[in-house]
């Protein structure tokens, strides 16, 4: 495993913008995740985007290859990266998926994930496709 970078501004290995390879499902080999923000609550709050993803609608046949925010556990993001794949990356826009999750975390309406990567982007697969 790629050793970590110290972000000295929040307490937490992880930086914003960086983009790491995770254990991906099978036929996702080449998607990656991207540090979006970095909330310092209860516990370190990642916020990633999971690109490179085929996540197909059964129903409309529409094909996702992103998911645009996720709020995921420091701990459990820790466990799921294998090695860092960019140090510094342009970032996607996140703020309106933020703000959202933000305003309803704020009022105790909204948690974070505590699933690995992989399992999150098998829990949208199914919550999509109704499984």
């Amino acid at each position: 495993m790629t050793p970590f970078f110290k972000n000295e501004t929040s307490n937490t290995d992880f930086i914003v913008g960086q983009e790491w390879h995770y254990e991906t499902r099978a036929n996702e080999e080449n998607s990656t995740l991207k540090i979006l923000k970095i909330d310092n609550v209860e516990a370190n709050i990642i916020h990633i985007a999971i690109l490179g993803l085929k996540l197909k609608n059964i129903e409309t046949g529409d094909l996702n290859e992103e998911i645009g925010h996720v709020p995921i556990s420091e701990e459990v993001l820790s466990k799921s990266v294998t090695s860092l794949k960019n140090n510094q990356t342009e970032l996607p826009d996140f703020q309106s998926g933020y703000s959202h999750w933000k305003a309803a975390y704020d009022e105790g309406k909204a948690g974070f994930f505590t699933l690995s990567v992989k399992e999150i982007v098998q829990f949208i697969d199914e919550a999509i496709n109704k499984k």
